[in-house]
């Protein structure tokens, strides 16, 4: 996912490492200058992150990084190399895109559904507690996904707008399906 800036000086792309301590994958977010040749003193390293994009002007990195085990969008800035968070969204962030004149970056977000009313139970006699767990209310065809230890989220993905001076994202976007 490599990101050239717009004046084309500086690139943005992820490096994947293998953990086989912890059979995982870390993948660190790095800058580097596009001019020769290159060096070690000209690239920069972020840390953990994803999905890094340019400001329109170039000023300005946004990029996911997990805080709190959900991913939020965070912003570099090119003069000061300071990194802030820009979103505290309750459910992880994903797809961040600026807006033209850089002022907000939309992205996309899951917005839980309320509980299903379970139907009406009446126990058998015969049945304890013991024999199995509760049973679940779905209103949902897809429960689990292959790899995912929990189970789906119930929920949509919508779109949301931060500012990126900060505050609160704004939900654009809703209905019972994804954007």
């Amino acid at each position: 996912d490599a990101q050239l800036s717009p004046d084309g000086r500086r690139v943005a792309y992820l490096q994947y490492r293998a953990d086989a301590a912890t059979d995982t994958y870390g993948v660190m977010l790095w800058i580097a200058s596009t001019a020769s040749p290159p060096d070690a003193e000209r690239q920069i390293c972020l840390g953990h992150g994803a999905s890094p994009r340019w400001s329109p002007d170039g000023t300005r990195l946004a990029f996911l990084r997990s805080e709190d085990s959900r991913q939020q969008i965070f912003l570099w800035e090119v003069a000061t190399g300071r990194c802030t968070r820009l979103t505290h969204a309750a459910e992880p962030c994903a797809g961040p895109a600026w807006s033209p004149d850089g002022r907000s970056i939309a992205f996309v977000s899951l917005v839980p559904d309320p509980s299903p009313t379970a139907p009406e139970f009446t126990p058998n006699p015969l049945r304890n507690d013991a024999w199995a767990e509760a049973g679940r209310c779905t209103e949902r065809l897809v429960r689990r996904v292959e790899g995912v230890t929990d189970r789906v989220r119930a929920g949509h993905h919508q779109v949301f707008l931060v500012s990126t001076d900060g505050g609160d994202a704004r939900q654009l976007t809703d209905g019972p399906h994804d954007h």
